[in-house]
């Protein structure tokens, strides 16, 4: 979770706790896979927010989360938001 934050946000984090697990069964391709999703709570250490480059994360940037629902959400964003919103 630590190597994947940094390399998305480049932002480093230290986990806090699990927030939720979520679980999927899909097919892409023709093949059908089992993802387990784990969500969790993270303290911002330090780093600067910055773009992926050549990798998944189209954009970084805060949100309020009173603007949440104006957004485009991946289902894994919907997911989890009522688990990360305390």
């Amino acid at each position: 979770m630590v190597r994947e934050v940094w390399e998305e946000t480049g932002l480093n984090v230290r986990p806090a706790g699990v927030a939720g697990v979520d679980a999927i069964v899909s097919e892409r391709s023709g093949e059908r896979f089992h993802a387990i999703r784990i969500i969790y709570y993270a303290d911002v250490l330090g780093g600067s927010l910055a773009h992926e480059q050549d990798g998944t994360t189209d954009l970084c940037q805060w949100w309020a989360l009173d603007q949440v629902p104006t957004l485009p959400l991946v289902d894994l964003v919907e997911t989890a938001l009522p688990w990360v919103s305390r």
